[in-house]
């Protein structure tokens, strides 16, 4: 028994450890270096590039978005913007097809992104596009986008992801929304490629080769969690996914803790389902291929939610007073909790680093609430669609 206990205890502290200075080893690696990839030797050549745009009842925000996806600064004759319309109203699609952007129609039983983006992909590769964008209905894009991630192509790049930022920030959540998207973007994104590896894949905002595209979509059919399926599809066959910090666009934050519940539960469902589905996988790729790309992808799903890592660690070093007394174990917990804060205050722009952002950290226990129930109903989750819903933010957007 006291085997089996101190075997216990010896795998929660290097799980906890590994959760806490594996991260902190991104951010410090992506701290070193002001830009992960950036683009300095442009090239003439212009690839023509087909902009998809998955839209399930996105009625609210698809027209706006597809409006400032025409008049973006792109050689006009070489980028298609298509909506790919699944469930919405008659009325959006007049104003979509009066707007001149294209409308692909999605015939599904079940709705799901994946499902929508092979049908769509399986009628436009005959138009031969070198690249594929895949946005979400509520992103816009920077001025410049297309044109960074033409250059990052004209490079060798195969698939890129762009810098997503919120666009808006007019609530607690929708602030610590934003600034969780930013630490994900140095750490899962920018660590992760400058230490060789792959970024992360956000689900929008990414940018690929349209053959490449196609044959990692063509293995995937998912309900949810799409974008992290296809990021271990690219890793296995040996694709690396680079950061392009220079390519941004803007992504609508959720403004309202219900929604926040509903987006997490659907995102741990997805990372911690693809841990378990490929951890077998992930160790044939490590010892026969040698593919830690691969395996390191696996890692980081197998990490808890950030929220609730400190929670766990400032838990777990007051039981190891109370139990143990103040010993090395309980030196290294609290340890552990000084290179959490380190990793996250190193990760944080200097644009959140104000009084208006600090103000709203009170709702951070909230969050945590939220992010707890999300890990709690997941396992339900997993095999059902939930569709995160957008709103019309246009009066609290960040101006590109």
């Amino acid at each position: 028994m006291v085997f089996v206990l101190q075997f216990l205890l010896s795998f929660i502290v290097l799980y906890l450890s590994l959760s806490v200075v594996w991260p902190f080893v991104l951010s410090v690696v992506a701290f070193s270096k002001r830009d992960a990839n950036k683009v300095d030797n442009f090239s003439t050549i212009e690839n023509s590039i087909l902009v998809i745009i998955p839209a399930y009842k996105e009625d609210a925000v698809i027209v706006e978005t597809a409006r400032k996806a025409l008049l973006h600064n792109y050689n006009k004759g070489l980028y298609k913007v298509v909506v790919l319309a699944d469930s919405l109203e008659a009325k959006t699609l007049i104003d979509l097809e009066e707007l001149g952007v294209e409308v692909f129609n999605v015939m599904l039983e079940k709705s799901t992104k994946a499902r929508a983006i092979n049908q769509a992909m399986s009628h436009y590769v005959k138009f031969d596009f070198d690249m594929v964008v895949v946005l979400d209905a509520d992103n816009h894009m920077r001025y410049d986008f297309l044109n960074v991630m033409n250059q990052y192509y004209n490079l060798g790049f195969k698939a890129i992801q762009g810098r997503r930022s919120a666009k808006n920030s007019h609530t607690s959540v929708s602030v610590l929304d934003g600034i969780s998207e930013e630490l994900n973007n140095h750490i899962l994104c920018k660590g992760q490629y400058l230490i060789g590896g792959s970024s992360r894949l956000s689900g929008s905002g990414m940018a690929f080769d349209t053959n490449v595209f196609i044959n990692a979509m063509a293995q995937i059919d998912v309900i949810n969690g799409f974008d992290k399926i296809l990021e271990l599809e690219l890793v296995k066959t040996g694709i690396r996914i680079t950061y392009a910090e220079d390519a941004v666009v803007l992504d609508e934050k959720v403004s309202q803790s219900e929604v926040f519940q509903k987006q997490r539960t659907r995102w741990l469902a997805a990372q911690y389902g693809c841990f378990v589905d490929n951890f077998r996988s992930a160790l044939f790729q490590l010892f026969s291929k040698g593919n830690w790309s691969f395996f390191q992808k696996i890692v980081i799903f197998a990490l808890p939610p950030k929220l609730l890592l400190p929670v766990v660690l400032f838990i777990s070093s007051l039981l190891s007073m109370l139990f143990f007394g103040f010993g090395i174990l309980s030196i290294w917990l609290l340890l552990l909790i000084v290179l959490f804060v380190m990793t996250y205050v190193i990760a944080i722009p200097k644009q959140y680093w104000n009084k208006h952002s600090l103000v709203h950290l009170r709702k951070i226990p909230i969050a945590v609430l939220s992010t707890l129930f999300a890990l709690v109903r997941m396992k339900s989750a997993r095999d059902k669609f939930i569709h995160t819903p957008h709103t019309n933010n246009s009066l609290f957007e960040t101006h590109l």
